[in-house]
């Protein structure tokens, strides 16, 4: 007999699975991972640097960074939060750095501590790793343990707590080893994902970005701010991604083909964009165009600006009509794109979906109607913006389900 079946060997899998032995030492636990890797989005995630946290100094600051599931994680932060989760790595040998936007990555900056660090601790915990053990079935036996049945593998695995930590809910039957229970989940729907854009003039200023830019999407209310990089495919960078987190489900909706604006300039007032821009032109009357400095704004994005407004870069700034002054704006400010498609933003990945949060216990990750029956990270429907709020969700609750067991062992 299992004490703990993991089903799912990710970030939220292992640190669950660590944090139970180093509570009970002597407990049976076993990682069961439906591929031959475990760690995988560890592994990639902040381009392999591997984004742990973000430095946020209050409880509310960091609810706020997720789309769906900040009220359900605040109070489950003033227990284990960023603070907690600095600490926990720091006493495991791991120390971690803050960069300038609050974004924290191991201070070896790779993703290879974080995953033999995971790893080292499994092995040194006795921690079973099961590989190529995809859970077909789960049923519920009499004296409140589990039965649960693997791919190809005859012989059923018996635990007496089950976590489930197999990520993202984004297939139809991703969950479908739990169809004997009731249990409620929200459909899951890709979130964190850069914007598709058909336009070859657009995809030669690839590399091109600006620090504080701004997306509004076509029909949705909220803008959002933040740099924008402009890729070989479209647009990226923190602006898209957390348009893309925030919107997930409407954009889904939209299959993905939208229009939106975007501004390039750090202002949010139009009248004092006009002002910038007509100051610039009156004190540079005799200068071409194409060779003006508008605030920080990459010369090849203003060249392109030029070129989107329809004005002949040539001209100097005294000859400029107001009407082609008016489109020189327009495209600094409300720059229009037609949205085809989504690409995923460096191979992370993030579901927007899973468990509903009425089903748990937030303080155990339990749920309600099956005690036994644990549920983190990626599983249930929380997902943050991209930064290291991911990683801080997976943290947390399997740090709350670890506890949860961890008492009812003993």
């Amino acid at each position: 007999m299992i004490d703990v079946a993991i089903i799912g060997g990710g970030a939220a899998g292992f640190f669950a699975a660590i944090n139970i032995k180093m509570n009970c030492p002597t407990a049976k636990v076993v990682i069961l991972e439906k591929t031959m890797k475990t760690l995988s989005k560890v592994k990639v995630s902040g381009g392999g640097r591997c984004n742990v946290t973000h430095n946020c100094e209050s409880y509310s600051e960091l609810a706020s960074n997720y789309p769906r599931g900040g009220k359900f994680l605040k109070p489950l932060f003033k227990e284990f939060g960023v603070t907690e989760t600095i600490n926990w790595f720091e006493n495991n040998g791991v120390r971690l750095t803050t960069e300038d936007d609050g974004r924290m990555f191991p201070l070896s900056n790779t993703s290879e501590t974080i995953v033999n660090l995971f790893e080292s601790k499994a092995k040194s915990m006795n921690i079973d790793i099961d590989l190529k053990s995809m859970v077909t079935d789960v049923i519920s036996e009499e004296d409140g343990t589990f039965k649960i049945h693997l791919q190809d593998i005859s012989q059923p695995i018996h635990a007496k707590f089950i976590i489930l930590a197999a990520g993202g809910m984004n297939k139809n039957d991703s969950g479908n080893f739990l169809k004997n229970f009731n249990i409620s989940t929200v459909n899951g729907v890709p979130s964190l994902f850069t914007f598709n854009i058909k336009n070859e003039e657009l995809a030669t200023l690839a590399g091109v970005s600006v620090e504080r830019g701004k997306i509004k999407i076509a029909g949705l209310k909220q803008p959002y701010h933040g740099p924008i990089l402009i890729t070989h495919w479209g647009l990226s960078g923190p602006a898209v991604l957390k348009s893309s987190a925030w919107y997930a489900r409407d954009l889904f909706d939209k299959l993905y083909q939208f229009d939106c604006l975007v501004s390039w300039l750090p202002i949010n007032s139009e009248a004092e964009a006009l002002s910038v821009l007509e100051n610039i032109f009156l004190e540079n009357p005799k200068r071409q165009l194409n060779n003006l400095h508008v605030l920080d704004l990459p010369n090849r994005l203003w060249q392109y600006v030029l070129l989107m407004a329809k004005v002949d870069p040539v001209k100097r700034c005294m000859e400029t009509k107001k009407v082609e002054l008016n489109r020189i704006l327009e495209n600094l400010i409300r720059m229009p794109f037609s949205i085809s498609g989504k690409t995923t933003f460096k191979e992370e990945f993030v579901t927007a979906g899973g468990i509903n949060l009425d089903e748990l216990n937030p303080s155990e990750m339990s749920l309600k109607n099956y005690p036994n029956i644990y549920a983190i990270g990626e599983m249930i429907d929380v997902d943050g913006v991209t930064g290291g709020f991911n990683f801080q969700a997976a943290w947390t609750t399997a740090w709350f389900a670890a506890q949860s067991i961890s008492r009812k062992i003993i």
